[in-house]
């Protein structure tokens, strides 16, 4: 019986090594398809909304909980019915809310910085974090943190919003992190 001895030079190693780390590169992506009952939302788009979704889709029923709108945009400890939403010009968004303690009200506001995509959809960006070693290939240390929402109009005049949330990181090629997507459709009062 005959042994069969495979011998490989020092250079065809090395292109088998960057081969690896090119394909593991290139392979983590993140695309976002259009749902089919969207319309877009122009600048002129001024609507009270319920802030409790009445529809929810995600891609981990196992882990998910009902967020309402405010939660969707990083709001928190906040009892409100309703919202005010409007743009102020192209690249921004203003929510303003009246929250009830006891007998005052008190109206809060807040600004998001955006910008309307292709489809017709403003994107928000809460937040968006990337850090590489060394900065173009990341081969020794990778740490991405991101969390968008998406805003567009349905097409019964309805407000949906998705989130994207990613959070990852890698040393050398051994990796973890985690990823979701959900949407969740908001009755507009008027």
């Amino acid at each position: 019986m005959k042994k069969i001895i495979l011998k490989t030079t020092y250079g065809a190693q090395w292109k088998v090594y960057i081969l690896v780390l090119v394909t593991v590169c290139l392979t983590s992506c993140a695309s976002r398809k259009r749902q089919e009952d969207t319309v877009k939302v122009e600048v002129g788009f001024n609507a009270t909304v319920v802030n409790e979704p009445y529809e929810t889709k995600n891609s981990d029923l196992s882990t998910f909980n009902r967020y309402n709108l405010l939660h969707m945009l990083n709001i928190y400890d906040k009892d409100i019915d309703t919202i005010m939403m409007n743009f102020k010009n192209k690249n921004e968004l203003i929510i303003t809310y009246v929250e009830e303690i006891g007998s005052i009200h008190k109206t809060e506001s807040a600004i998001f910085k955006g910008k309307f995509k292709k489809d017709g959809s403003f994107q928000i960006f809460l937040e968006k974090r990337r850090l590489q070693v060394p900065p173009v290939i990341p081969v020794l240390y990778n740490q991405v943190h991101i969390d968008k929402v998406m805003m567009s109009m349905t097409k019964d005049g309805n407000l949906l919003l998705e989130n994207y949330y990613k959070r990852e990181g890698s040393v050398l090629i051994i990796g973890g992190g985690n990823t979701f997507k959900y949407s969740q459709k908001f009755k507009i009062i008027d």
